[in-house]
């Protein structure tokens, strides 16, 4: 599986997969799964695609994203 992934610093294209990535590690019906889960205490979204263009555009700051075949997508903020 590792072999197979694609890295990649992210770009404005990558934003609504960032935004959607974000959104569903925080809230939505699958972070209920989990035991860190605060989705029974806030609604609506982590962030917006304003807050992570920000982010995005900020100096020295990078997304790495890495991709499957499967169109599955990881990030890590730095």
């Amino acid at each position: 599986m590792l072999a197979s992934l694609t890295l990649s610093a992210a770009t404005e294209t990558d934003l609504p997969d960032l935004l959607l990535l974000v959104n569903r590690a925080y809230r939505g019906d699958a972070s209920h799964q989990g035991w860190t889960t605060e989705a029974h205490l806030l609604d609506g979204q982590r962030t917006d695609a304003e807050d992570v263009r920000e982010l995005l555009q900020a100096p020295g700051a990078t997304f790495l994203l890495a991709r499957s075949p499967k169109a599955n997508c990881w990030a890590a903020y730095t």
